[in-house]
């Protein structure tokens, strides 16, 4: 996906200049860039992700140094508090304990904040996706943790899983 691409994917997100975010699992930076782009300079993005080499990637890309890089494992406790929003993009299923996570990672953000999430549109498994999460499993999720329900605000084709969901 090519960064405008990005852009116009999370363009239905209301995300306003000068909040502060979370992009957990943030891989090479496709979502963590435009998500910084939209914050603006006044704004803070954390980007979580496990792979040194792929926050290397991103600390290239971001010229303007506005992302604070955290070499962490998503599925700790990582100490965020009052977040604006959260960005799981592509990263949930790869969690097989999608329940405790999502409840643990709400305790981070705002009461009117937001918890995002990109997903492929599927059910099946495999190895490079392990627990799926279609939007029908994440709306069980939701209804099982009370959480509201989500909704779907944007779809995008995946050359791999038929299609992405925000």
């Amino acid at each position: 996906m090519t960064h405008s691409e990005a852009l116009e994917f999370i363009r239905p997100l209301a995300i306003q200049v000068g909040e502060v975010w979370a992009d957990l699992g943030a891989g090479s930076g496709t979502f963590s860039l435009a998500l910084a782009e939209r914050l603006g300079t006044e704004g803070t993005l954390h980007a979580v992700d496990i792979n040194l080499r792929a926050l290397r990637t991103i600390k290239q890309k971001d010229a303007d140094a506005r992302i604070v890089l955290h070499h962490k494992d998503f599925r700790d406790a990582l100490g965020f508090q009052n977040l604006d929003g959260i960005l799981l993009a592509n990263a949930l299923h790869f969690v097989r304990e999608q329940e405790r996570i999502l409840a643990q990672l709400m305790l981070s953000i705002k009461t009117v904040g937001t918890l995002a999430i990109i997903e492929y549109n599927n059910s099946s498994a495999n190895p490079w996706v392990p627990y799926p999460v279609n939007f029908a499993r994440l709306e069980r999720l939701a209804s099982k943790l009370s959480l509201p329900m989500p909704e779907k605000l944007a779809t995008h084709p995946s050359r791999y899983h038929q299609e992405m969901y925000l």
